[in-house]
């Protein structure tokens, strides 16, 4: 995909069977979306990003290093804390 996007198990895909005369949708690709998981540990926030495909296969990006995704967190309308995620 463009940007250097890729799936990243094919086993995030559904099978499909296809008769003969028939057509059916497999949903995999783009528009790719965003996730992000948050769970809260005492005072601590742990972040998980991940980027789905529209039958929410995932997806990662060989160019990941050079620009990765960057956060904020706000409380109401002040940021109080901001970061890049890391790969891994």
């Amino acid at each position: 995909m463009a940007g250097g996007w890729q799936m990243d198990e094919i086993e995030d895909v559904p099978s499909v069977s296809v008769k003969q005369g028939e057509s059916v949708e497999l949903r995999v690709g783009g528009p790719l979306s965003q996730k992000v998981e948050v769970t809260r540990s005492g005072n601590t926030l742990m972040l998980a990003h991940a980027v789905q495909g529209i039958g929410k296969e995932g997806y990662s990006n060989e160019k990941r290093y050079e620009s990765p995704p960057e956060f904020t967190v706000y409380r109401g309308d002040t940021a109080v804390a901001s970061g890049q995620f890391e790969y891994g």
